[in-house]
C-alpha cells in the first residue's frame, strides 16, 4: 500500500505494535479544540458540539477491495470525551483530514507531532443492487414489522439500562438531558450523566466521600 507524506511538518503513520489494528494519525501542527456549551439534546446538530478539522498531509492509496476508517484514539475517547470518525474509499487519493469533536466543556491542546486518531484498513463488499419487484403493500409490510423489532429492540435495551429512550435529569448537575446514545457519559454508581465535566466532578465527589470516612475511621 503506497503512503505519501505530503506536509513538511507532516508525519507518516505508524502502528504502535504489530498487531495492532489501526495506524496512528498525527497533527503536523499545534490545534487546539474547543470545549462544547454543554452537551447538547438530540435533536440539535454536530455543529453545536466543539469541533475541529486537522490536515495529516497524509495521502493514501487504499487497495481495490478494502475501505479505510479514521477511528477515535481510545485513550482520547475515554480520558478526555474526544472523538473522530470518517469513511475513506478506495478511489481516494487526497490527504486525509480529521474532523474531532471535543464532548466537553474544556478546551483541548494538540501539540505538534500527537496522535489525534487511527485509520484501520478493513475488507468490503459492493454487491450490484437491483430495484425491488415487491408491490406496495408488501414494503409497506416489511416497513412496519421492522418498525416493531427496532421498537422492541431499543425497549429491551432500556430495560437493561443500555440505552434511554426519554428525559432524565442529571444527579450532578441538575441539567434535563436525553441520553439516546449507546454511549452515554455515567456517573462513579454508574447512573446517566450529562457531560464528561459531571463525570469528573462525581469522581471527585466520589474520591472526596472515601478521604471523608477514611478520617472519621481513624478518628474513631
Amino acid at each position: 500500500m503506497k503512503i505519501k507524506v505530503m506536509l513538511t511538518n507532516g508525519i507518516m503513520p505508524t502502528r504502535a505494535h504489530e498487531d495492532d489494528a489501526g495506524l496512528d494519525l498525527y497533527t503536523p501542527k499545534t490545534v487546539t479544540v474547543p470545549g462544547s456549551a454543554g452537551m447538547p439534546s438530540p435533536f440539535l446538530t454536530s455543529v453545536n458540539i466543539g469541533h475541529a478539522t486537522i490536515d495529516t498531509g497524509v495521502h493514501i492509496e487504499i487497495p481495490k477491495g478494502y475501505v479505510g476508517f479514521v477511528k477515535s484514539k481510545s485513550g482520547l475517547n475515554i480520558k478526555h470525551g474526544l472523538t473522530a470518525e470518517g469513511v475513506i474509499d478506495a478511489g481516494y487519493t487526497g490527504s486525509i483530514c480529521v474532523k474531532l469533536y471535543n464532548h466537553t466543556i474544556r478546551d483541548y491542546t494538540f501539540k505538534e507531532g500527537e496522535k489525534i486518531a487511527q485509520l484501520v484498513l478493513l475488507p468490503i463488499i459492493t454487491p450490484t443492487l437491483r430495484k425491488s419487484t415487491a408491490s406496495k403493500r408488501q414494503n409497506e409490510a416489511m416497513a412496519d414489522s421492522a418498525r416493531q423489532e427496532n421498537k422492541q429492540r431499543y425497549r429491551t435495551m432500556e430495560q437493561k439500562g443500555k440505552v434511554f429512550l426519554s428525559e432524565h435529569i442529571c444527579p450532578i448537575c441538575g441539567k434535563i438531558f436525553f441520553p439516546t446514545s449507546l454511549h452515554v457519559y455515567r456517573s462513579q454508581d454508574d447512573k446517566p450523566v450529562c457531560s464528561w465535566s459531571c463525570v469528573l466532578r462525581s469522581e471527585r465527589e466520589s474520591e472526596g466521600k472515601k478521604k471523608k470516612k477514611g478520617d472519621a475511621d481513624e478518628c474513631s
